[in-house]
């Protein structure tokens, strides 16, 4: 299928938008790759039987099947401390970016300063 400068023009009053006539060649050119792959999946569907209706019957051949409540969360592989060595009260503690130093950003204090947090205190 193909879409013309006109039907872009078209679709652009439409949607109330200004197009360039550069813009308008790109855009009929995109909006024509579109429809085609749109007609390409159609005629994989017709051909297979996998379209949207297949999914109230059965699965395609070689489709996975989901086993158990979909509701379910995935149980994890891995115990989540072999992937996360640094867990504090559930959650991942990552160290700090290069150049952030401690107290960037802290309003912490009563006086809306950054709190001290050197050694000798204050």
């Amino acid at each position: 299928m193909s879409v013309d400068r006109e039907e872009v023009r078209r679709i652009a009053d439409l949607a109330k938008l200004e197009l360039a006539d550069d813009e308008v060649g790109r855009l009929a050119d995109e909006m024509s790759r579109i429809l085609d792959h749109a007609q390409r999946l159609q005629e994989v569907e017709e051909a297979t039987g996998a379209g949207a209706d297949a999914v109230d019957g059965d699965p395609p051949p070689g489709a996975l099947r989901w086993e158990g409540n979909p509701m379910d969360p995935d149980p994890l592989v891995h115990p989540l401390h072999t992937v996360a060595p640094d867990l504090r009260d559930g959650f991942f503690a990552v160290p700090r970016p290069p150049g952030v130093v401690d107290g960037e950003g802290d309003d912490s204090s009563s006086d809306g300063e950054a709190a001290d947090t050197s050694s000798e205190g204050g």
